[in-house]
């Protein structure tokens, strides 16, 4: 998201953001189109840029204005990941997927999470935010429950997301 030499963590600054984000989020449009990118592994990725680059647009210190016209696409962006790898699940199991769809979907799911305790997110969309988190938790902790001493992503992220909904249900005054 930039270099800053006068900043510690190297970013450009919060206020400069929404441009970068902007620039990024036409050229990544126009592969789109140029590539014709409709389904399958070629989508996915698509699909998981542009999650990234919503994420930019949620960094402390961004203004409120420049994220909220990423909450949507990040929305979509997500869902869509969260459907497709779903659908992936029917003909192979999660273990044996690759890594980087794996990644995505983890990455999505607490995208979806941060965005379902946003007061930014439309309401027409928070009852299938929360369908995603409990359908990503749910292939997780069915494939922990195949391999109880696993050790690796999946393991990390249904424990993670298993926390989070505990603290949700235990605590909801925080959010």
């Amino acid at each position: 998201m930039g270099i800053s030499v006068t900043r510690p963590d190297g970013l450009l600054e919060p206020s400069n953001r929404a441009g970068s984000l902007s620039l990024l989020d036409r050229e990544l449009e126009r592969l789109r189109f140029k590539l014709q990118l409709k389904k399958g592994g070629q989508l996915k990725y698509y699909l998981y840029i542009k999650l990234m680059i919503c994420c930019f647009a949620f960094l402390p210190g961004t203004p409120i204005e420049d994220q909220v016209k990423y909450v949507s696409f990040a929305y979509l962006s997500a869902t869509r990941i969260v459907t497709i790898v779903s659908k992936m699940v029917n003909d192979i199991s999660l273990i044996e997927l690759p890594i980087y769809i794996r990644q995505a979907v983890t990455y999505s799911v607490f995208m979806l999470f941060k965005l379902h305790l946003s007061r930014y997110l439309i309401d027409k969309y928070v009852d299938s935010a929360r369908q995603s988190i409990v359908t990503v938790h749910r292939l997780f902790r069915n494939t922990l429950s195949s391999w109880k001493d696993l050790q690796n992503d999946i393991s990390r992220t249904a424990k993670v997301l298993e926390n989070l909904n505990m603290v949700l249900y235990n605590y909801p005054e925080i959010f």
